[in-house]
């Protein structure tokens, strides 16, 4: 976040802010809400630009150009530095499918654009957090997008015409956007989370705290109280709000409130050790080197040694942090602000280094998206091997995800009733419900059964569950099927699939006795073997040279509970209703990750390539003919 405020009480709020991130990112239990050190950002950022662009506007003296290019000179160099020294870790380090995707999130960045990605790869196959090194970059693409109309909505607003309603404006502005944060967190919390239209009202906080502070400061004991009232609350919400808590909404306002508090509350005398506590105020200093640098480590950290922090590790990750993000402050960020306020020729001339870091970021990144990650890197005995990114897409279209395999981030009137719940009257017709894995489901038993029609219900992260609390997508869809669709259509049966999760052993046969009211046949698919992390990134790491060699590593990593799950879930399934065990077939001595034709049958830990489905089609074709060829009765 930008530095471009000297006073030491913001300098060290934005130490606290930065530091709940990184602790949060280190996985320390005891503040579980450390990711609200964002939002706080966010208020500062809008009580600080809000500040200068009014007090130029007064004066006279405000100017676009002057504005951005001091914006860019403060945010750019320092991010273009993480970007290049995040390539090149990804270069040496990651696997080419990793590598691929940073390179398009790096181009993103560069062009503060990051949060879109990051939103519309939400979803059951998105790579997980821990292997993006620049998820960070999202909140300063929708600071920097701030930045973008901001200025011109307060120009506007500060005209003589329209000043009297200046501040009303500010309010109803915050107003409708936490309203709309409110609203859209509950169908699409991703949404809500990475754009700006929903973080807008957090940046407004802090600028209703200029307009207090123009209206007179607080006396000696009111500014005790009031500061005393933020830091609490602050702490409060870093120390008990989670990953759990419906943000933004209305639970933000805690956190943004006690932040405004603090900054409108600011006094010399009041703010004692904490104001000027010099390594606070320098820990605020370089926040934003620290908030750019702390997450890449983390990262690729975790990527090499394991996703387990012990304290030893943290406490050597954390002061890694603050000397990188030190060095960064004092060679990077320091001159080109400082270039800001020198002369013209200057500042032209140091804004030449800051272009010439954005080409080469776009052309490394646009050579890793042409090579598909820089594939050259793997051995010959890989290089033949797809990319997940491909593999995903191949694999969707037949899965018919956006269709009859709904994400997260779509409503339920995006599916499509006339493709996936069309029955066939001169075919049986059995309907497959549930996630990600019934979609895998119904690729497998399509290209097993060719001549029954599959209708498919599925949804991301979706349990087949009827009234089970689940997101609205989900519950919706699951509704439609158990009290709509499944009284409505006489078919010939209803197979249930899913990541089980063997707690939930209770509602699964809740959902198989409600099923027979409505079809004569109920069929449970069991869930498939699970590896511990992606199974393209452990042929990878396996630095084999032969099948045989990576399939001995991959079963060094299985999820060993899956099995036992399986086995539990089948005892208690099959007096209800006939079991489908995917497991005995993928692994009849040791598990198997390629194919017979030595093509990969995984793209992550679990999900099966369009290859794996069809050759475990083919493997359980004629043990199961009977549930859905000769006997269509229960």
């Amino acid at each position: 976040m930008p530095q471009s405020s000297k006073r030491q009480d913001i300098e060290s709020l934005r130490a606290l802010a930065v530091l709940s991130v990184i602790l949060f990112h280190l996985d320390f239990a005891f503040i579980p809400g450390g990711f609200l050190g964002v939002d706080v950002f966010f208020v500062i950022s809008g009580y600080l630009i809000s500040k200068n662009i009014l007090s130029d506007l007064g004066k006279g003296q405000f100017s676009f150009k002057g504005f951005y290019s001091r914006r860019a000179r403060r945010l750019l160099p320092a991010l273009f530095a993480t970007l290049i020294f995040t390539l090149l870790l990804s270069f040496l380090v990651f696997p080419p499918d990793h590598s691929f995707r940073l390179a398009i999130v790096a181009i993103l960045s560069v062009f503060s654009l990051s949060n879109f990605l990051f939103w519309s790869e939400l979803g059951y196959f998105d790579t997980a957090a821990h292997l993006k090194p620049l998820l960070h970059t999202w909140s300063l693409a929708v600071e920097e997008q701030f930045y973008l109309i901001w200025p011109a909505l307060l120009a506007l607003c500060f005209s003589a015409k329209t000043r009297r309603v200046f501040w009303p404006a500010i309010f109803v502005l915050a107003i409708l956007s936490l309203l709309l944060a409110q609203t859209v967190q509950s169908v699409n919390p991703g949404a809500a989370f990475f754009l700006t239209p929903f973080r807008i009202f957090e940046f407004c906080i802090g600028a209703m705290a200029v307009r207090f502070q123009r209206a007179g400061s607080p006396k000696r004991f009111y500014t005790v109280l009031l500061l005393l009232l933020g830091y609490s609350a602050l702490l409060f919400s870093f120390l008990n709000f989670d990953d759990t808590t419906p943000m933004p909404g209305f639970a933000s306002l805690l956190p943004c409130i006690a932040t405004a508090l603090i900054i409108y509350a600011a006094d010399d005398r009041c703010l004692g050790a904490l104001r000027t506590n010099r390594a606070m105020v320098y820990t605020g200093a370089i926040s934003y080197s620290l908030y750019l640098v702390h997450w890449p480590i983390i990262v690729f950290y975790k990527y090499q040694f394991g996703p387990e922090l012990g304290p030893i590790v943290k406490v050597i990750l954390l002061l890694s942090f603050f000397v990188l993000a030190s060095l960064m402050y004092r060679y990077i960020e320091t001159p080109f602000r400082l270039a800001t306020h020198s002369g013209t020729q200057r500042s032209k001339r140091g804004f030449a280094p800051v272009a010439l870091a954005a080409l080469m970021i776009l052309l490394v990144s646009g050579q890793g998206i042409y090579t598909q990650g820089w594939r050259f890197r793997l051995p010959e005995t890989l290089s033949a091997i797809p990319s997940a990114d491909a593999m995903w897409r191949e694999r969707n279209a037949v899965t018919r995800v956006g269709e009859c395999f709904l994400m997260k981030t779509q409503s339920v009137s995006e599916f499509s009733h006339s493709v996936c719940l069309n029955v066939d009257s001169d075919r049986k017709n059995y309907l497959i419900v549930g996630d990600s894995f019934a979609a895998d489901t119904y690729s497998v038993l399509s290209a097993a059964y060719p001549d029954v029609n599959f209708l498919q219900a599925t949804a991301e992260a979706c349990s087949p569950y009827p009234g089970a609390v689940q997101y609205a997508t989900c519950e919706q869809l699951v509704d439609f099927i158990f009290s709509d669709f499944l009284p409505d259509e006489r078919i010939d049966g209803v197979i249930l699939s899913a990541s089980w999760r063997y707690d939930q052993q209770p509602l699964l046969v809740n959902a198989i006795e409600t099923l027979y009211s409505n079809t004569e046949k109920v069929i449970v698919v069991g869930s498939g073997i699970r590896f511990v992390s992606s199974v393209p990134d452990l042929i990878t790491a396996s630095g084999a040279s032969s099948i045989a060699e990576m399939e001995a590593y991959a079963n060094q990593h299985l999820e060993s509970s899956e099995r036992e799950g399986n086995r539990l879930l089948k005892h208690s399934v099959e007096p209800l209703a006939p079991f489908i065990d995917y497991q005995q077939y993928q692994c009849p001595d040791s598990c198997r990750i390629f194919t017979e034709d030595g093509e990969p049958a995984f793209i992550d830990y679990g999900h099966f390539t369009l290859s794996g489905s069809r050759e475990l089609a083919g493997k359980i074709a004629d043990e199961y003919r009977y549930l859905f060829v000769d006997n269509p009765g229960r």
